[in-house]
């Protein structure tokens, strides 16, 4: 089960996921983007080893969304 941290850097927030032996910090600064992250990390039952790899992917896809491809 993955959770969400939170932190501040320069004032700005920024928002990972922590599991039970790995910790990913500053994924992005969005409270929504992080809690879809996580909602699908948990929902589909992610490993810890193979959390990289979906983070990684995860990213992807927002960045061919975002140009509408």
């Amino acid at each position: 089960m993955f959770k969400i941290i939170y932190r501040e850097i320069k004032g700005k927030p920024q928002f990972g996921v922590q599991g039970e032996t790995v910790k990913i910090e500053d994924i992005t600064a969005s409270e929504e983007e992080i809690q879809a992250l996580a909602g699908l990390l948990n929902r589909e039952q992610v490993s810890e080893i193979n959390v990289y790899d979906v983070i990684e992917n995860w990213f992807g896809t927002r960045a061919y969304e975002e140009l509408g491809i």
